[in-house]
């Protein structure tokens, strides 16, 4: 038996979704509580006056082709079910539930319907044990969208329990007798978009999820196709709305003269029904006819080029289709595109045939992983000394944020190391100008009010400076600590204020074999003993005994200089380098060689969870590439939000062919970067290129193909167990569309057609016309192929005919040499023979 609780209980309003009634009367009050489908009859159980129901229930027959019967709720001996119960709040509100959970479950797609077990009770019945152990872990996810939903906390007992076989079967055959009843009725022509039902002549309040869809419901729909298939006599047209989906069913003749094709617009009228086959609610479509669709069109009388893009290839990471990509494309008016995929070139052949069909150039390119195995352990070293001859001061900051530029110091914590022994402390708290978050008094245990009657920053710098002297600088992850220290002196002070310091991160990570080298990992490892982490005299302390250990470790390996520190860098392995993005964009055919060999030895050489380039390498192999600075994930936007100076920065920039930028909604705001931040980096950026003469590139970081298709990288990601999916706007943007996000960063016209427009193209014309494979043999190279096949045959000939040989065996024997030899074949001849 199923059982249905209907969507419209008033029965009166349900009548009138089924055609005409007007002969019968109804009572207004009379309301369906729910349906139950058994083999021979429905019943349909009803609260309200049923008496004198007789023509309606044999009217209900009639249009079913099945006993219809019509009780009242209680004299079908039901138990009543008390309104307040949370069993029943909970099934009132399901629908609700579905749509607020909107994928956040993987593979809970609401279908399964809950039943009441008490009034306290509900089970959700799953068709398999796969399911039931998904869906027990999220219990408590299921229960707090329930009692957000109705607004209080309720005692519900939820269970997830597997249905049976028997009722699986029931359910298919029920359904399919179901559908043979329903006629094919018509539809009041209603303006309504994919999303919305024709119901009671208006539309319905929500939009209709297809898994809440019944046999007989009625629907118009307007939307794309993605989809066609065909079987037999009859074809499956996947319509789309972009918000939900549905395949209709249409006859082989009336499609074909319809004339439309995958991303067409149809506007549909049908009845739904179950298709026991595909699982899943079908439209037998009655009328149907093509529409245009408001679609995205780039009308700019000079186009820009994409080049950054990733495709289906980047795994887990994009969903763009290149016969998608290239359609929309072309019809945008767009002559050029790159594709750039995480760590891989397998879109190369697709994009090359695809493209080169359309009239499209295509660019074959790759977002690389690159490693820095170059950047030193020591920096700023202009006086070498013996490491016991060196005085150090171990230091560590507490800050309210990650980034100078925005961020403050809040606690400076010292130690002064000389001849291997501690000599001097030093420690301050500092009131900040702005206050400290509740994130950081959590991470840090520090509190305004422990700050409020504390010396300022200008108060407490120059103390700092006096303690570190002409000391050499160390601390964990010293980038952080020295730049924040810098960026301040020189907005305190107006000096530029350099040091000699040494970073004990990287220095472990070339004299530790661990996975994690925080600092808490590291004092484990050398049993050093407990320590109170996140405050800046006990984070320094540590550190200092830490560095101490690790001047003993570097002796024993022969380094008593500071100048042989960084001969230690190549013992760091590729696991412990940092990574960055970087746009890989090939040039010429010397650039796709030496792509293919990044790619190779990426995967081969430095395989660590993804492909990795090393820094070094990629300079090697950078002949025929043109570079460029990513995303937000690549090495300028890292150092800048670290609080590099101009000068490291522009040594950054060095590497690198172009500079990218990108819409400021491609970035999702955190605590480490806002709006403004990044709108003042861009701005920042193009400055540095001004001076440097390298151009400023604006791309998309493309993902996917319009803003629509986002909620499928949500899935992408949801299936990956990020807790954070939503979506930044990584679609492709139209000439319009980039110009207005170049605007918002610039607010000058000039430099955003600079960046959008004008600059790419110019980059796009250094780009040769690359041949990805020449429809030609490409056989391996054996020196002097050639001549060693023809001296092999002319002896063999000479030994069986004589020397010298007769004018005809020698005539056959140059034509076949010329035709072997002329045509590349020799050495495939020789390896045969060989």
């Amino acid at each position: 038996m199923i059982i249905i609780e209907p969507d419209i209980k008033n029965l009166r309003v349900l009548l009138e979704n089924l055609g005409n009634f007007s002969n019968l009367r109804i009572s207004e009050e009379l309301e369906i509580q729910r349906i139950e489908i058994k083999d021979n009859e429905i019943v349909l159980l009803a609260n309200g006056e049923t008496n004198n129901i007789e023509p309606i229930v044999k009217w209900l027959s009639k249009y079913f082709g099945i006993n219809v019967k019509l009780l009242n709720h209680s004299e079908n001996g039901e138990k009543p079910i008390f309104s307040e119960s949370p069993a029943l709040e909970a099934v009132n509100s399901w629908k609700k539930i579905c749509r607020e959970i909107n994928g956040s479950i993987p593979y809970f797609n609401g279908s399964f319907e809950p039943k009441i077990k008490d009034e306290n009770t509900i089970v959700l019945e799953v068709p398999n044990e796969f399911l039931r152990d998904r869906f027990e872990m999220k219990k408590n996810v299921f229960l707090e969208k329930i009692e957000r939903l109705i607004s209080k906390k309720i005692n519900l007992i939820f269970e997830i329990a597997k249905s049976s076989s028997d009722d699986q079967k029931e359910i298919e055959n029920h359904s399919y007798k179901f559908e043979k009843s329903v006629p094919n009725s018509k539809v009041e022509n209603k303006d309504s978009p994919l999303e919305s039902e024709v119901e009671s002549g208006s539309l319905s309040k929500h939009p209709y999820i297809p898994n809440e869809l019944t046999s007989g419901k009625l629907l118009e729909i307007y939307g794309e196709i993605f989809k066609i298939e065909k079987f037999r006599d009859t074809y499956y047209v996947s319509v789309t709305d972009f918000k939900n989906s549905i395949t209709c069913t249409v006859r082989e003749k009336i499609f074909e003269d319809l004339g439309v094709d995958i991303g067409s617009g149809i506007k549909a009228n049908g009845t739904v029904f179950y298709d026991s086959y595909r699982k899943e609610h079908l439209l037998k479509v009655s009328k149907i006819s093509k529409v245009s669709l408001k679609k995205r069109i780039d009308s700019s009388t000079e186009k820009r080029v994409e080049l950054h893009l990733h495709t289906k290839m980047s795994t887990m990471d994009a969903v763009v289709d290149i016969d998608e990509l290239i359609r929309t494309l072309k019809s945008w008016g767009h002559d050029a595109v790159a594709v750039t995929d995480h760590g891989v070139a397998q879109a190369f052949p697709e994009l090359y045939d695809k493209a080169k069909l359309n009239g499209i150039k295509p660019i074959f390119g790759m977002e690389g992983y690159m490693i820095d195995d170059i950047s030193p352990i020591i920096n700023n070293l202009h006086k070498d000394a013996d490491l016991d001859e060196v005085d150090y001061v171990v230091f560590d900051l507490e800050t309210t944020g990650l980034d100078p530029h925005v961020n403050e110091i809040i606690e400076i914590g010292a130690v002064k190391i000389s001849s291997g022994k501690k000599i001097e402390e030093f420690h301050s708290l500092v009131k900040p100008e702005h206050g400290v978050s509740k994130e950081s008094s959590e991470i840090t245990g520090i509190t305004m009010e422990m700050l409020k009657d504390k010396p300022s920053l200008g108060e407490v710098l120059p103390k700092f400076l006096e303690f570190i002297d002409d000391s050499v600088l160390v601390a964990h992850n010293a980038n952080f600590d020295y730049r924040f220290i810098r960026y301040w002196i020189k907005k305190l002070t107006g000096k530029n204020w350099e040091c000699c310091y040494i970073d004990t991160l990287a220095l472990s990570k070339t004299l530790l074999n661990m996975k994690s080298y925080s600092l808490d990992k590291i004092v484990e490892e050398l049993g050093l003993g407990d320590f109170k982490h996140h405050r800046a005299l006990d984070d320094a302390k540590m550190t200092s005994k830490i560095f101490l250990e690790f001047v003993k470790k570097l002796k024993t390996r022969g380094i008593e200089r500071l100048s042989q520190i960084d001969n230690m860098r190549r013992k760091m392995g590729v696991r412990k380098s940092s990574r960055y993005h970087v746009t890989i964009l090939v040039k010429n055919k010397c650039g796709l060689k030496n792509l293919y060999e990044l790619v190779s030895k990426s995967h081969l050489d430095y395989f660590y969870s993804v492909p990795r380039i090393p820094k070094s390498l990629l300079s090697n192999k950078k002949e025929g590439l043109l570079l460029g600075t990513a995303c937000i994930s690549g090495e300028l936007a890292h150092h800048y939000l670290e609080g590099a100076s101009v000068k490291e920065l522009e040594d950054i920039i060095t590497l690198y062919d172009f500079i990218e930028i990108m819409p400021l909604d491609v970035v999702e705001e955190n605590d480490r970067v806002d709006r403004e931040r990044l709108k003042q980096m861009y701005i920042d950026f193009y400055k540095f290129a001004k001076r440097l003469n390298i151009p400023v590139i604006m791309t998309g970081d493309v993902h996917f193909l319009n803003p629509e298709d986002a909620k499928i990288r949500e899935i992408l990601m949801i299936a990956q167990g990020r807790k954070n999916y939503q979506q930044p706007a990584l679609y492709l943007r139209t000439t319009e569309e980039m110009m207005q996000a170049a605007m918002e960063i610039f607010e000058d016209e000039k430099i955003a057609r600079e960046v959008v427009i004008e600059n790419p193209r110019k980059l796009v014309k250094q780009i040769e016309n690359i041949e990805l494979l020449e429809k030609k043999l490409h056989p391996p190279v054996i020196e002097g192929a050639d001549e060693i096949v023809k001296e092999k045959a002319l002896n063999k000939a000479k030994k069986l005919y004589g020397d010298p040989l007769p004018e005809i065996v020698s005539k056959r024997l140059n034509k076949e040499l010329d035709e072997i030899i002329g045509n590349g074949y020799a050495v495939l001849y020789l390896i045969a023979q060989k």
